[in-house]
């Protein structure tokens, strides 16, 4: 009996053992990506989010193109896609660049977001839609307008600096799609008198 409990606790003490090199190996990993860059603190951490940013709206805006009635929407979420899509591109190939490898899933709390505005429809879809693409946008330009000033790579800054302009047009049109979502009555809803589709 005292020879089998050695044998298991022997057992038990390669077990432990092995999990802790795994998990130091794994650490290790994560570490040697940020040892590896050039790009201090702030400047990966703006890439970071500018990254999950434009994931984000890509996947919102694939979402508007296939639920969203309103052409106005429609359009507008086509030119997010296009704008993402080349952001995304050109600031992973900044980050690669600098040693930095950047996540290519969504956080936790922009995968919420997305998830929540999937379940909705028709009219409620585009005023949400809007709603959250302002929110992320003021975001992102905040960002932005810091990294013009703080970065200290000059590639970074650069990036901003070009990209920073495209995000207020991308608010200004969201800003003024909303106004009109706001009056917008669904076909099925409208009655003799009643507003049309104020945005077609």
């Amino acid at each position: 009996m005292k020879k089998l409990s050695s044998v298991l606790l022997f057992m038990a003490l390669i077990v432990t053992s092995c999990s802790n090199n795994s998990s130091s190996t794994n650490q290790e990993g994560s570490d040697s990506t940020t040892q590896n860059s050039s790009l201090d603190r702030n400047d990966r951490s703006f890439l970071y989010k500018a990254a999950n940013s434009s994931m984000m709206e890509f996947e919102l805006s694939k979402m508007a193109l296939a639920k969203s009635r309103n052409e106005r929407i429609k359009s507008f979420s086509s030119m997010l896609m296009n704008d993402h899509t080349d952001a995304e591109e050109e600031l992973r190939t900044i980050a690669s660049q600098k040693g930095l490898a950047l996540p290519t899933s969504l956080t936790a709390g922009s995968k919420k977001e997305v998830d929540k505005l999937q379940k909705k429809d028709g009219v409620q879809f585009d005023k949400d839609y809007i709603k959250v693409v302002l929110s992320s946008h003021r975001k992102a330009v905040r960002d932005f307008k810091e990294a013009t000033k703080d970065t200290e790579d000059s590639d970074v800054k650069d990036f901003a600096s070009r990209t920073l302009p495209i995000l207020n047009m991308h608010l200004d049109s969201a800003n003024a799609i909303n106004k009109g979502v706001k009056t917008f009555v669904e076909p099925n809803n409208i009655t003799e008198g009643m507003k049309t589709n104020p945005l077609k």
